[in-house]
Order: C-alpha cells, then sequence, then structure tokens
C-alpha cells in the first residue's frame, strides 16, 4: 500500500514576504499564487498630492509672511493650511481611477 502524497496549498505573509504552508487565519496568509501587488496609487493621485504640499507650504509662507498681525499671517495662511491639510491631502488618497 503506497500513500499518496498530497502537497499543502502554499501561502506568502504579506507583512514579512515568507512562504508558509496554508495557515486557517483569515486575513493574515494568502495564497502565494493569488499574491499580487498592485500599488493602489496612480498619476492622478500623485498630481494631487503635490498640489496638496504646495498648498500647504504656500499657506506656511503667508503665515510666516509680514507682521503677526497682518491679513496674510491671521486669515490666508490658516485658511491654506486648513485647504491643503483637511481637504486636498484626504482627496488625494481617496480618489480613484477609472480603471
Amino acid at each position: 500500500m503506497t500513500k499518496k502524497r498530497t502537497s499543502k496549498p502554499r501561502t506568502v505573509d504579506v507583512a514579512t514576504a515568507k512562504v508558509a504552508p496554508a495557515v486557517e487565519k483569515p486575513g493574515k496568509m494568502v495564497r502565494a499564487e493569488n499574491l499580487r501587488f498592485s500599488w493602489p496609487f496612480d498619476r492622478k493621485n500623485l498630481i494631487w498630492f503635490l498640489g496638496a504640499i504646495a498648498v500647504i507650504i504656500i499657506g506656511y509662507v503667508f503665515l510666516g509672511h509680514g507682521p503677526y498681525d497682518s491679513v496674510s499671517s491671521m486669515t490666508i495662511g490658516p485658511i491654506l493650511l486648513v485647504i491643503g491639510y483637511l481637504i486636498l491631502v484626504p482627496v488625494s488618497i481617496l480618489v480613484r481611477s477609472k480603471k
């Protein structure tokens, strides 16, 4: 009587990229043949993010420009910083391509 050799499906731990036998922990391991890295951000995300960085830098320039009680450092600078940090950076992360 001969035993059939069956190989267990191999999986790759995404965090450490080590090959290991299949483990029954969902979310921790995935099948090695199904593992394909795909960068979730494309050119549109990069453009939005660079625009956000530009607005944030301009906001800091306005914040430090002129006397402390000027309109640019009291109003325009903080408004640009809020727009950059709270609107443009999240938009740059959440925008999806139409593919």
